[in-house]
């Protein structure tokens, strides 16, 4: 009796908590304009300054929501181009409430030296041209800013900033936007303000992760990103679902379960349990049937990652 009240009792709590679908946003700014290359604005150390190139990393994305729970999309990477429209769609997601969210520019330590060859040619992650990458010992660019200044535009100016001791975490309180439904969360990044505290008098090239690099990196935590104050539109992401999957059986006995895709499917499934913790992962490389190995009784969260995107299915193991 006592086992199926504690059953009963985190069914209700798992269940208190809505699946949605989840975008971000970033709204591209530059001296307070939308942000187009080729725009000549002027730094807060009084330097002239042309962009031609704004590209970065984000990840480390973590949602906390409803009150202390917090969703860990660990496996999320965006790189971010501020020339082109930015929205992502992190997939269907057990969010009632937004409350916070944390993530990092660059590349976590543990993908930081990975081998882009091994990534789908669509993937963030992937060799990319212009070329997101330093090498394998230094890892990827996190961010990449480039142009021109000088009294007549004259000199160039390269940021390529990177190094793990630079990837820095920030917290955006924010609550999102509810839309039709799902739960938009929209930023403002005012690139002007990356720009603070760095001297391009007879131009800067600053490749590495010291000296202007450090401070355009610290500037991206601190000064550049906001809750936006812009109004929120729906959504236009193009779609781009993962494979769905089922849980056979479900409700499941222990080491019973299997993860069962509607077609060949690579990324990454795993297995939360109420209190966030991973209790199973397994990389995904074109497989149909995965089986789940779990130790004890209880009601889980199973998450595919594929595409950069999730689906969440809740699993019920009773004995």
């Amino acid at each position: 009796m006592k086992k199926l009240l504690l059953l009963g009792l985190s069914l209700i709590s798992f269940a208190s908590f809505a699946q949605k679908e989840v975008y971000m946003r970033i709204i591209h700014q530059l001296d307070g304009q939308t942000y187009q290359n080729g725009t000549t604005v002027t730094t807060s150390e009084g330097d002239d300054l042309t962009l031609s190139r704004m590209q970065y990393y984000v990840s480390g994305i973590k949602l906390y929501h409803d009150g202390g729970q917090m969703l860990d999309l660990d496996s999320v990477y965006l790189l971010v181009d501020a020339a082109t429209t930015s929205e992502y769609d992190f997939g269907s997601l057990p969010i009632t409430t937004l409350d916070s969210m944390k993530f990092a520019i660059g590349v976590d330590q543990a993908s930081n030296h990975l081998d882009p060859a091994q990534y789908a040619f669509n993937h963030p992650l992937a060799p990319k041209t212009p070329s997101m990458h330093w090498g394998w010992a230094a890892g990827y660019r996190f961010v990449c800013a480039e142009g021109m200044t000088g009294s007549n535009m004259s000199d160039a100016m390269e940021i390529h900033a990177l190094g793990n001791v630079n990837y820095f975490e920030q917290t955006i309180v924010t609550s999102g936007t509810d839309v039709f439904g799902s739960l938009v969360i929209q930023l403002d990044a005012e690139y002007l303000n990356s720009f603070n505290n760095i001297d391009m008098s007879g131009g800067l090239i600053s490749h590495g992760e010291t000296g202007a690099s450090i401070t355009y990196l610290e500037n991206f935590r601190d000064n550049v990103f906001t809750e936006s104050t812009q109004s929120v539109d729906p959504v236009s992401v193009e779609e781009n679902t993962p494979a769905s999957f089922t849980l056979s059986p479900n409700p499941a006995n222990l080491n019973n379960v299997y993860a069962e895709f509607g077609t060949a499917t690579s990324g990454t499934i795993r297995v939360l349990d109420l209190t966030g913790r991973e209790v199973f992962r397994r990389e995904l490389n074109n497989d149909s049937r995965v089986k789940i190995d779990l130790q004890r009784t209880g009601v889980y969260l199973v998450e595919l990652r594929s595409s950069n995107k999730v689906n969440t299915q809740r699993l019920v193991v009773n004995q």
